[in-house]
């Protein structure tokens, strides 16, 4: 068939008014598991600092009846800090496009204000997953806080010629948190899981999350297959369909430690301007987020607000030119409370079966 003659179709139109759907769909990810399970407080100045303490081994305590006392001096236990970091996020739109009827939403500040909220408390779970060390700032240098990985050193699995950083109390870097150094990648397994649920269980640690990358979750269910895991079968009735379960949600380890096992999407969330870098910048990043697996004591971990994530008041905002100004901004670190409570299984393939 072919269309009548002298028949004007739509393609050659010129004047048809366009159809654009009020609705703006936007999935990318905006869970923060990290900064969600752990406690949120307040600081009251750039620098946090807490005491941290332990008890003295135990000894074959047997006494002679009758026989003095030996004084020693206790140990009064070390003082640890870590910086504050300033985020923020600022945008602008001209006052033509907020005249603009555009797609989505015609309050385009509130829009985006939202966003940027989201944005920036991403930052904040990022700000936790990367191996930053702590920077103490000046006129010219960003303050930093130290990142969870910089602070673990006790309960640690590492790959071969990887080193541990951590708080240091003395030389050179003496009131800082140094960032560990990247060993040789190896899969993520059972064996090396249990072995730093452990240590971290002996340390006197109670973990009850576990927080991995997406690819490494997957790994977990491959748990299922090892001889050393209780099966558990179910029947499948008849009369029903059967869902086939592949996943693992919790981890009960040889110690009776009981996991919740949580995927962290901001481990992958490669994108170009991730801290103002390109695509390979980014890509860079996620690989140093995904490949460690955490192993943590959330009431021993807190992230502690200085400035808690606000937007600035307007009248704070110097408005030049034809347009709207807005400031979504936040100034925090992260307190580890007492790093033996916490463990990592660092170098694993965090993205896929060989990176």
């Amino acid at each position: 068939m072919a269309k009548a003659s002298s028949t004007k179709a739509t393609y050659d139109a010129k004047l048809n008014r366009e159809d654009l759907h009020r609705v703006v769909s936007n999935i990318t990810p905006s869970d923060t598991p990290i900064y969600s399970s752990i406690i949120k407080g307040r600081c009251r100045n750039t620098r946090l600092d807490w005491g941290i303490d332990s008890l003295d081994g135990v000894t074959d305590n047997a006494q002679l009846e009758g026989d003095e006392w030996s004084f020693v001096a206790p140990t009064t236990g070390d003082k640890v800090s870590n910086y504050c970091q300033i985020l923020w996020k600022p945008f602008a739109f001209s006052k033509t496009q907020e005249a603009m009827d555009s797609a989505g939403s015609d309050a385009k500040t509130a829009r985006e204000l939202i966003n940027k909220m989201v944005e920036l408390r991403k930052d904040v779970e990022a700000s936790i997953l990367l191996s930053n060390a702590s920077v103490k700032g000046n006129a010219t240098t960003k303050r930093k806080s130290g990142s969870l990985n910089s602070w673990l050193t006790s309960n640690v699995s590492a790959g071969s010629s990887g080193t541990n950083g951590g708080y240091q109390q003395s030389g050179g870097s003496a009131g800082l948190v140094t960032a560990p150094g990247a060993g040789t990648q190896r899969a993520f397994t059972k064996t090396l899981l249990d072995g730093v649920m452990t240590s971290v269980y002996s340390s006197g640690g109670n973990p009850s999350r576990i927080f991995c990358s997406p690819y490494v979750k997957q790994v977990f269910a491959t748990f299922m297959a090892d001889s050393n895991v209780t099966e558990q079968r179910t029947a499948a009735p008849a009369n029903r369909g059967v869902t086939v379960v592949g996943s693992v949600e919790m981890y009960l380890d040889p110690m009776g430690q009981l996991c919740t096992i949580m995927p962290d999407r901001v481990m992958t969330a490669s994108k170009a301007g991730f801290g103002g870098l390109n695509d390979a910048g980014a890509t860079a990043q996620n690989k140093k987020m995904a490949r460690n697996v955490y192993v943590l004591d959330r009431k021993r971990a807190e992230w502690c607000w200085l400035r808690s994530m606000r937007r600035v008041p307007q009248s704070e905002v110097a408005q030049t030119g034809d347009a709207t100004k807005t400031v979504v901004l936040g100034e925090g670190t992260l307190r580890i409370a007492n790093e033996a409570a916490h463990g990592v299984v660092r170098d694993v393939f965090g993205l896929k079966a060989d990176a």
